[in-house]
């Protein structure tokens, strides 16, 4: 249980040191060009503490939008091809639509996480 806490005071610990260096990187440097681009966007700008994965992260919505529906149709599709092929047998059938439910669930969870997030910090940090 002690080893637990431990282990996260570390990876707090090293998530501020990292933190930390991105801000004095910052101040040398305005922008990184990325390795491979996400779309339109080729190099990231550096800002103090955590601005700049923020500012990645909100560039690359769109490219893992774009990812999980294509899980999405990949998890329907086998789904889909277990509920044919379950024959007569229940349980594999009922594991294929609980498969084809979670999937499309997740992806409707995922496109409004925005929506509930922006809600959710207005109802209780006003």
């Amino acid at each position: 249980m002690l080893s637990k806490y431990i282990t996260r005071l570390l990876s707090l610990t090293a998530l501020s040191t990292v933190l930390g260096a991105g801000e004095a990187h910052a101040q040398t440097q305005g922008s990184v060009p990325l390795l491979q681009s996400l779309g339109d966007l080729s190099s990231v700008s550096i800002q103090p503490g955590y601005q700049t994965f923020l500012n990645y992260f909100n560039d690359a919505v769109g490219w893992i939008f774009e990812v999980a529906v294509g899980f999405t149709v990949l998890w329907v599709l086998i789904g889909g091809f277990m509920y044919m092929t379950s024959g007569n047998n229940q349980s594999r059938r009922g594991d294929a639509i609980s498969r084809i439910t979670w999937a499309i669930g997740g992806l409707f969870m995922l496109l409004f996480a925005g929506f509930i997030l922006r809600s959710l910090n207005n109802i209780f940090f006003v």
